[in-house]
């Protein structure tokens, strides 16, 4: 055999052999990845999150893009309260799939729930930039409130509830939205307006209470009064 043939031989069996090698690492790796998710799946559906989450994890290391694994791994962290990698894992689900709205709402709430307002209120944008979302729009206003941005804040809760004039949590966050911008007479408004409706108990007390400060504030001490009154003798 000249050299010219053993050269060639010599080459093509270093091709063969890197195709056997790459082939059985493919091949480990595929059965690493099903054998570790096959038992996580098993232990996650009978609620034992910190088995599982354990086979999520080796399971991930063989296929870190594949969405139905990060979907549960997303799952998976939300039930051990891991908050921080639900938002790790989601990023990373919104960047594999742009489209994929339903994590991307999940995300901005995983955000607003670490308190992490400004990241929030970026997604949040960007979802009503795609379609319209009252619970969004709505989740976008309290952050907007949360980071003081009440000139933002205001006109959103406003078409909230010309939407829905009986929503009482979103009458009582305006109503504090205008007490903190000094906006007493609006403030006063909204505060009433939430009194002449079906508030009870402790939530009646407390609008009561803050209804009375803002008079304060704005000089209706005998307004003040009467309620600070009522509110000590009930």
């Amino acid at each position: 055999m000249s050299g010219n043939a053993k050269k060639v031989l010599f080459i093509i069996l270093l091709f063969v052999l890197s195709i056997v090698i790459a082939t059985s690492a493919i091949f480990h790796g595929t059965q690493g990845f099903y054998k570790n998710f096959v038992r996580a799946k098993r232990f996650f559906n009978t609620g034992h999150y910190e088995k599982s989450l354990v086979y999520f994890e080796s399971a991930f290391k063989y296929c870190p893009e594949r969405i139905d694994l990060l979907q549960y791994l997303a799952w998976n962290y939300s039930k051990v309260g891991r908050q921080n990698k639900v938002a790790e894992i989601l990023t990373t689900m919104t960047q594999i799939n742009s489209d994929d709205i339903k994590s991307e709402k999940w995300l901005a709430d995983t955000y607003y729930g670490l308190n992490d307002y400004g990241k929030a209120e970026e997604i949040y944008q960007n979802i009503l930039k795609k379609y319209e979302d009252r619970n969004v729009k709505r989740s976008l206003a309290e952050v907007l409130v949360w980071r003081e941005k009440y000139f933002q804040a205001i006109p959103m809760l406003k078409s909230l509830l010309d939407e829905n004039q009986d929503d009482l949590k979103l009458i009582e966050l305006l109503a504090d939205v205008y007490s903190w911008q000094k906006e007493f007479a609006n403030s006063i408004d909204m505060y009433n307006k939430l009194l002449t409706m079906s508030l009870k108990g402790q939530d009646r007390k407390r609008v009561s209470l803050k209804l009375a400060e803002v008079y304060r504030y704005n000089g209706q001490n005998e307004e003040a009064i009467k309620l600070y009154e009522k509110f000590l003798t009930n």
